[in-house]
This record gives structure tokens, sequence and C-alpha cells, in this order.
């Protein structure tokens, strides 16, 4: 038995798996798409193998009523296609006919992915002086543009939205090269890590609770609201590194260069009390997560 439905678009993925996974375990049957197979089995679970853009396709399979339709699918998220044109206005087409999917299917709410990569983007919508050019900029502008249009239609649909903004999201089967996996694949290698001063605001979460955030923006969330997903606890960068070198030792790898500074962004522009007054929890320490994190890329290597 089953007491929500939900779609996850892009449920192979790092953070869609683990949604998956963690809907499956309160009770949800879950419709997964993604162009890659699933490795999931659960009665409770059909495995939309597709392209987004097949919409035909993915109504025939859907055979229930949805609640929750959780977008998390995009492609170069944190590859050489973060700065392709033609795949990000792809993406920002994929998001908006999943929303008028959703709306001609009656789901109830539909969940945006955002990015907050969106906020180094956002100044320079009205002052191109302060535009950012760096290897993200493309990808933040889209993840931007298409977290507008979606909004603007789900009130045009009549659909009930949330935004979950996620800040970095860290853990087991990451295999991107976002920094604690840079970092941790480093040093299980025993290769230098060059760093920068590291003096900026940072905020990390693990994905066994950036999901469970998700699942309470989904099921509490006030309509239309943004909330951000990330710890309530920030700091300085070279903090969070220092954990690290507190769990796993090999300080001697970790080289910061004090002169070259580091992308600054203003996490004060985020409300971090939004989603813990829904009742959320964040359960895992930075400490614990990485300790995880680390065992089970050694797991894997051996």
């Amino acid at each position: 038995m089953y007491n929500n439905v939900a779609i996850v678009s892009g449920s192979s993925g790092f953070i869609g798996k683990k949604l998956t996974e963690n809907l499956l375990s309160s009770k949800y049957f879950v419709f997964g798409i993604d162009i890659s197979e699933s490795k999931i089995t659960h009665k409770n679970y059909c495995h939309i193998k597709t392209n987004l853009n097949n919409i035909e396709y993915i109504k025939k399979c859907i055979d229930k009523k949805v609640d929750y339709f959780f977008h998390l699918a995009w492609i170069g998220v944190s590859d050489n296609n973060r700065n392709n044109f033609d795949i990000q206005m792809e993406n920002i087409k994929n998001s908006y006919q999943l929303l008028e999917f959703c709306y001609k299917i009656n789901v109830s709410k539909f969940i945006y992915a955002g990015s907050i990569m969106e906020y180094e983007c956002r100044d320079s919508v009205f002052d191109y002086k302060k535009i950012v050019f760096n290897n993200n900029s493309i990808y933040g502008f889209s993840k931007l543009y298409s977290h507008m249009i979606t909004l603007y239609y789900s009130n045009v649909f009549q659909i009930k939205y949330n935004c979950a903004m996620f800040s970095n999201v860290y853990g087991l089967r990451r295999k991107d090269v976002g920094l604690i996996s840079y970092i941790l694949n480093s040093i299980l290698s025993k290769k230098i890590v060059e760093l920068s001063s590291c003096t900026q605001e940072y905020d990390f979460i693990y994905i066994d609770d950036a999901v469970e955030a998700l699942r309470f923006i989904a099921e509490r969330g006030e309509n239309l609201k943004e909330y951000y997903i990330g710890s309530k606890d920030r700091k300085k960068l070279k903090d969070y590194i220092t954990e690290i070198i507190e769990v796993l030792g090999n300080e001697n790898l970790l080289h910061f260069n004090e002169d070259k500074k580091g992308v600054h962004l203003d996490y004060s522009q985020f409300n971090k009390d939004e989603l813990y007054s829904l009742g959320f929890v964040n359960k895992t320490s930075f400490k614990d997560g990485i300790l995880q994190t680390y065992n089970s890329m050694v797991s894997e290597d051996d």
C-alpha cells in the first residue's frame, strides 16, 4: 500500500535516486523518469526510461493520480556542458514542458530543484556591470530563467509550486567533480589538493538530509515559497576543510594559497530558517557525513 504518488525526473541521478529511495520508504508510489536504467526493484516503483521531451510516452506510463512532481533532471550540472548554450536551452524547454504536462494530468504540486548559482546571476539581470563570467555562468542563468518560467506558469496553470534552493550537496555515490568529491578522491589517491585561501562563507548538506528536506517541502511547504536546503550553521570554507583534516588526517595534502581568493556568495540572501520551520531536522553532522562518504569511496575502490 502507499499513501502518496510522486514523479521524480532524474531518478537515477545522485539526488534523484536517493530521493526515490526516501519516498519509497515513506510509503509513496514513485514513477521515475531517467535516460539511464534503474537498479531500484521496489514493488511501488515504476521506472520510465526515456528522454524528458518524450512527453506522450511518459503520459501513457502514468496510471495513477499524482500528488507531487519533483523536477531534478538537468543535463550539464557539473561537467563541460555547463556552458553549452544548446543543452542549457533544452533544459529550460524541458522544464516548461514538464510543468505543462503536470497541468494536463492534474498533478497537485511541482517542486523545482533550484541552485545557489542562480544567485550569482540575479544581480546582473538588471545591472550588466555585475554580470558574472565563469564556467558556471550559462548554467546559472539557465537555472534562474527556468525557475522564473516554471514559477510564472505554475500560477497560470494553478499548480502549487515550491523551489528547493540547493546549497552544496555531498555524499555517497556522487560521481562528479564537486568540491567534496575532489578533496576526498585526492586524499584517497594521495594527491596534492591545491586550494584558494578558502576564506569565503560556505555551506554543505549531506545527501540523506537533502532528500528528506525535499520531501518535507513537498508535503508541508507553503505554496509559491522558496526553501533553501542547507545546514543551520554556515561557516568559512577553511573551517569545513579543517574538519575534514580532523576526520581523515592527511593535512600535508591540502595546500592553501592565501593570495588566491575563491568565489564569494552572500549567504545572508538565503533564509535558512524557513526549511526548519517545517519540522525538518538536519540529522547528519558534517564530520559524520564526510566519514560515511569517504568510507564508501574506500569500499568502492577495493
